[in-house]
């Protein structure tokens, strides 16, 4: 049985979640969502054809590979446009550069252009690491004496290169960790909230902040200013939820859920994890039998709840996933399939291995073949 931790999404939810309506079967695919699944397929395509060890997604019309002896770019018709022998890896494009990471026993790394053109070198600036350009255009770095910053897409460091952490929130705002201390600062080093928390953990749509100080979690505005506090040990945005953990209680870990007006709309023990919310649902599930360690995996049910904490798929599962491109993978009778957020079976359980969707596609494996299928379960891929 996999480690349900791996389950969360553990990054900053800082737009708000996704949505899927429905139509039939079959979610409402937008038009943005329609073009992001015909890139899917011709990604897949084009890995099967050429057979890459990795084929990244497209980004500004390039999907890097990964083979045994080179990394590079295709476009979406195929075209080779770069190659690089004597490196590892190349990053997906963004801003209209990539992380190319050389081959080096320190696995030294430089930004090129899409015509292939080194235009900085990391470790001749004093970088050991830096991250590809993320939306905001930053790339996160780090120096040879372990200090953190931030590049902007000209390679100017916004920043002085002497935090422990750091991290961009948008243009203009960002975490920052000093003295093990963290706060919110702006482009010019201006305290937006005081460097005063012990850590910074997710922020909500609606500009709320998960934050801990003096040992105690709770909700804050995007001022700094104390909403609510839980009253738990560790605590997790899944996306709509807050999962809260208590530990070394005389029952162990109890975990319970609750909102961000601070309302426990799951009490403690009545489940024993969930996943993060996709589509309005998170996944839960209950050991039947925790005292007899023989069967305590085969002894979990899985299910869905609400945002307010009602059971709207019951436990009846032996696994699931959260919600993906408005689908679940669930396991029942030792077989894999896909339900619905209303707990319909829309892709029948008869795969032996079932992968999660992404932009319409997943693989899964039935009768030792595996198949890519869409999310009415037609085959795209058979191998």
């Amino acid at each position: 049985m996999h480690l349900f931790l791996n389950r969360f999404l553990l990054v900053f939810f800082i737009l708000a979640v996704f949505s899927c309506k429905e139509e039939s079967d079959a979610p409402v695919i937008s038009g943005e969502r329609k073009i992001r699944q015909e890139y899917e397929a011709k990604r897949l395509l084009l890995e099967q054809r050429y057979g890459f060890r990795m084929l990244y997604e497209f980004s500004e019309g390039l999907a890097c590979f990964e083979t045994d002896s080179s990394v590079g770019a295709i476009d979406s018709s195929g075209k080779f446009i770069l190659e690089f022998k004597n490196a590892t890896a190349l990053s997906p494009f963004s801003h209209g550069l990539a992380v190319l990471t050389h081959k080096h026993a320190e696995e030294r790394r430089s930004f090129v252009n899409r015509q292939g053109k080194v235009v900085f070198n990391a470790w001749e600036n004093g970088l050991v690491y830096m991250d590809p350009i993320d939306a905001y255009g930053y790339s996160f770095v780090t120096d040879q004496k372990g200090n953190r910053g931030l590049l902007d897409t000209a390679f100017r460091l916004v920043f002085p290169l002497k935090y422990e952490y750091i991290y961009p929130l948008s243009y203009n705002r960002f975490i920052i960790t000093k003295d093990f201390k963290t706060g919110i600062a702006d482009r010019s080093g201006k305290w937006v909230v005081a460097a005063r928390f012990d850590d910074i953990d997710a922020f909500t749509p609606d500009a709320k902040m998960f934050a801990k100080e003096n040992e105690r979690w709770g909700i804050y505005d995007s001022t700094g200013k104390l909403l609510h506090a839980y009253d738990c040990d560790g605590i997790l945005y899944t996306g709509g939820l807050i999962l809260l953990n208590k530990w070394n209680t005389p029952n162990g870990t109890l975990m319970a859920l609750a909102d961000t007006a601070g309302r426990i709309v799951v009490p403690y023990g009545r489940y024993n994890d969930c996943s993060s919310s996709h589509d309005g649902l998170a996944m839960v599930y209950k050991r039947l039998d925790p005292v007899n360690a023989a069967i305590r995996n085969k002894a979990l049910r899985f299910g869905y709840v609400d945002l307010n904490g009602k059971e709207r798929i019951p436990l009846q599962y032996e696994d699931a996933y959260s919600f993906q491109d408005g689908l679940a993978k669930v396991k029942k009778n030792g077989k894999w399939g896909y339900i619905d957020t209303s707990g319909k079976t829309v892709i029948d359980l008869v795969y032996d291995q079932a992968g999660l969707f992404y932009n319409g596609y997943a693989r899964v494996e039935r009768n030792g073949t595996t198949e890519v299928i869409d999310q009415k379960g037609k085959v795209l891929i058979q191998y």
